[in-house]
């Protein structure tokens, strides 16, 4: 009788003497080899290169729940949904906190239009962080004030994948440093 495993076996001189066992096994063992997938490392979404594309395509969506715009946009970096940051009655669904707990099961990395920078969240701790668009000289916008061309920084954005897919949201000091509870971070 075959063996699954192609080793010869002596099921007499073992002492496992089960009758049928191995008879069963073999008939309803695996007939196709295991494919097992590879593992993709974690990612956040693609962003456009330029700032003002990604600015042009967000600021004036409405919300999917009350069709009003959306005064404070928040881009989630996990599935790309515009949600907002700030607490709206009407539009509980849309809220960062909500989209929070159902797309990154508790973790979320937004980026805040308006704002150009990057909310991290963890259930309902929030911390800023640094934004990932620069202008020429490597200086950040903040609320794009200055008005100069903002670019992807390749190796902030990557810095940020790393951390978050490493998990590093409860373990970075400058993370842990700027964390507050709730909304406070909106005020």
């Amino acid at each position: 009788m075959g063996n699954p495993c192609g080793l010869a076996l002596d099921m007499s001189r073992s002492g496992l003497t089960v009758p049928g066992r191995l008879k069963e096994y073999s008939i309803n063992r695996v007939k196709m080899p295991l494919c097992i997938a590879p593992v993709v490392p974690f990612q956040l979404m693609k962003l456009p290169n330029l700032y003002q594309d990604l600015l042009q395509r967000c600021i004036k969506k409405a919300c999917s729940n009350c069709a009003k715009v959306i005064k404070e946009p928040a881009l989630c970096l996990l599935c790309g949904r515009l949600c907002s940051p700030v607490h709206n009655p009407c539009c509980r669904e849309s809220a960062c906190q909500t989209h929070t707990v159902t797309c990154g099961a508790g973790i979320s990395v937004y980026l805040l239009i308006r704002r150009t920078t990057i909310l991290l969240q963890r259930f309902a701790r929030q911390s800023p962080w640094p934004s990932p668009y620069l202008d020429s000289f490597g200086e950040e916008d903040i609320e794009m004030m200055r008005g100069k061309p903002l670019y992807l920084n390749e190796e902030r954005y990557a810095a940020l994948t790393y951390m978050v897919g490493s998990y590093g949201l409860d373990h970075i000091s400058e993370v842990l440093n700027q964390t507050t509870i709730g909304g406070a971070f909106f005020t």
